[in-house]
């Protein structure tokens, strides 16, 4: 099971419209910036830094897959893209809250999976339950398949 791949192409192209705009504002206004403009250039740097975190947090969710050994998820980060794969049997603990399940495994591996992100959250839910150990579930507080 994994999120479609137009999804995950929107989520990784939606931070890029504001962070670009503010990096050809600060380049087409550099040889005029002063210190009278030092709030501008925070303020623009700021929120190019806040959509750089958004793509990576982006990127991570809409690569989470899940499948009978497990799950896996990519992250983004300076050293480049990273995977990350737990085995049903490494997720010590499971938890669920609006829509978002976490997963969290040996060696303080943590991986997310938005419901809303897949096309069917009932479904989602529906594979979860025949993906997921029955230690899992008790921790949820779901019944035995």
């Amino acid at each position: 099971m994994r999120i479609p791949s137009w999804r995950r192409l929107l989520l990784g192209v939606a931070p890029l419209p504001p962070m670009l705009l503010m990096l050809a504002g600060l380049l087409s206004q550099a040889s005029q910036l002063s210190w009278n403009h030092a709030f501008a250039v925070a303020s623009c740097i700021a929120l190019i830094l806040a959509c750089g975190w958004l793509l990576a947090r982006f990127h991570s969710l809409g690569s989470i897959e899940l499948d009978n050994e497990g799950l896996s998820q990519s992250f983004l980060g300076l050293r480049g893209i990273r995977r990350q794969r737990l085995a049903w049997e490494q997720v010590r603990r499971v938890s669920y809250q609006r829509g978002w399940y976490r997963f969290h495994g040996e060696g303080g591996v943590k991986l997310e999976l938005g419901t809303m992100l897949l096309p069917d959250a009932r479904v989602t839910v529906r594979a979860l339950r025949l993906l997921m150990p029955q230690r899992l579930l008790a921790q949820l507080g779901l019944h035995p398949r």
